[in-house]
């Protein structure tokens, strides 16, 4: 289920296989998975030194982008939504992506689906969520929730006045945070910079 692999320097890497491998590179250790619509190639481990012989690999996330007009909609959406939180789910359809809005209980401090067996979110090859007026994080709550098979996360802040995301990689129990542009053709609301933030403390948030 797991494999392990030795990056060396001139050579390819060889087809993924199992759930994941681990690659022993110059520049670290890597992870890497695939399933259809979705390949990664991230780092999950410190550089290394004097291990001769070995390739640099590039961190890479392989996906269609998704589109300005579904995050618009989605952003929309938060805003209606509020002061709640609000679940999608997004999957890649013939032509484009589909928003799956899966029954949920929303509250100002949380969201979760009401049915955790949900064909949606098994098919749903990101899973993103509003964190109303707060600013975007990733949640010790979403840490946990996350932990188990490989998708994107996401995770919108501030919707009705300066929209910012973040997103963020799940592959079996690694959570790797990327840049958003990675994934999504940004709408003009969200180019602006994220302000610096701290995880507000005094009650425990959950999404």
């Amino acid at each position: 289920m797991i494999d392990y692999l030795i990056a060396h320097q001139g050579q390819p890497l060889p087809p993924t296989k199992g759930l994941f491998q681990y690659i022993l590179a110059a520049n670290g250790v890597f992870i890497r998975a695939e399933k259809p619509g979705l390949r990664v190639l991230l780092k999950v481990g410190y550089t290394l030194t004097g291990l001769r012989g070995l390739e640099n690999l590039a961190e890479s996330v392989e996906v269609e982008h998704i589109p300005k007009a579904v995050l618009e909609t989605i952003l929309q959406m938060a805003c209606e939504a509020l002061p709640n939180e609000i679940l999608f789910y997004l999957k890649p359809v013939s032509g484009g992506w589909q928003i799956d809005l899966p029954e949920q209980a929303m509250s100002p401090g949380s969201v979760h689906p009401l049915d955790p067996d949900d064909p949606a979110c098994a098919q749903a090859l990101c899973e993103l969520h509003s964190h109303n007026t707060m600013p975007a994080f990733f949640s010790a709550t979403d840490d946990a929730e996350e932990s188990f098979g490989f998708r994107i996360y996401a995770v919108i802040g501030r919707v009705n006045t300066a929209p910012e995301i973040r997103v963020r990689v799940g592959v079996y129990g690694h959570l790797l945070e990327i840049p958003p542009e990675w994934v999504f053709d940004l709408p003009d609301a969200f180019l602006r910079p994220a302000p610096e933030y701290s995880v507000p403390s005094g009650d425990d948030h959950e999404s």
